[in-house]
């Protein structure tokens, strides 16, 4: 009785011995499959992509530029690409390179399949004039210098005692770029043209900003511009309307100070608002 109890036990150990066997080779014969499969798949990867990358079905053979005008910024740049295949040209870092060309601020890059890119530029519109050391440089709206500038151009006014270098506003004088934006925004909303023509503006610090206009100063600060040119405006009427010749009017007061042609100025006794 036991030798038979024996023997049914060494069955049954044989038994889950096969089966353990039989799972390790199916495990093995799995990942010896996989690692085929894989192996194939990138192999099938590397000839498709040796054959994509030696026809000439996808060569790059036509660049298009948009606007026209700009084709001479970038055609030195972007024919370094004719002759490649567009499957594998990185148009992003195309893009980065077009926007490192100082009279481009942005741009979009697009492929044609099968052998064309599309390049559609915005280039930089001046904006201002400045003049720095005797020289004279036009920027955009952002601080960037624009160059060349075309024949008839016209600058609002121009802007002096603003660091600039060869490519744009230094960084601690971009404040001064918003007054200018506040004082031109802030002239055509109150329609002061036939009163004064902003000539220059001059930035002698935050709390003193001076506006030539044909021979007379308007003095600001930075703050409140836009409230500041509603009252010019009526103090400009008011000159107007009674024949007043005036020489500079400080709008830093609560109550403008008005200096008129050979007279004392009014409310000598006004300190600049903080």
């Amino acid at each position: 009785m036991q030798k038979k109890k024996t023997e049914e036990r060494i069955r049954e150990v044989r038994a889950q011995s096969a089966i353990r066997r039989k799972k390790k080779i199916r495990t093995v014969l799995f990942s010896i499959t996989l690692f085929m499969l894989l192996l194939g798949i990138l192999n099938v990867k590397r000839l498709a992509v040796k054959i994509l990358w030696k026809t000439e079905l996808f060569t790059l053979r036509e660049i298009k530029i948009k606007p026209a005008s700009a084709e001479s910024l970038i055609t030195g740049l972007v024919e370094l690409e004719a002759g490649k295949n567009l499957l594998f040209l990185n148009i992003d870092e195309l893009r980065e390179k077009i926007l490192l060309i100082q009279e481009v601020e942005d741009c979009r890059v697009q492929k044609m399949y099968p052998g064309t890119i599309a390049v559609e530029l915005i280039l930089r519109k001046p904006w201002m004039a400045l003049i720095k050391n005797g020289n004279t440089f036009f920027i955009d709206r952002k601080g960037k210098v624009v160059y060349p500038i075309k024949e008839g151009f016209s600058s609002f006014t121009i802007a002096m005692n603003i660091s600039v270098g060869t490519k744009q506003v230094a960084e601690e004088d971009l404040w001064k770029l918003d007054v200018l934006s506040q004082i031109e925004e802030s002239f055509n909303s109150t329609n002061l043209r036939k009163y004064i023509k902003p000539e220059i503006v001059a930035f002698v610090g935050e709390n003193e900003i001076l506006i030539h206009s044909e021979g007379k100063r308007i003095i600001i600060a930075k703050d409140d511009i836009r409230q500041k040119f509603e009252m010019l405006k009526l103090v400009l009427k008011k000159c107007s309307e009674n024949g007043q010749n005036w020489e500079y009017i400080d709008m830093r007061f609560e109550h403008p100070v008005v200096k008129h042609m050979d007279e004392e100025k009014d409310n000598t006794t006004e300190k600049p608002s903080q």
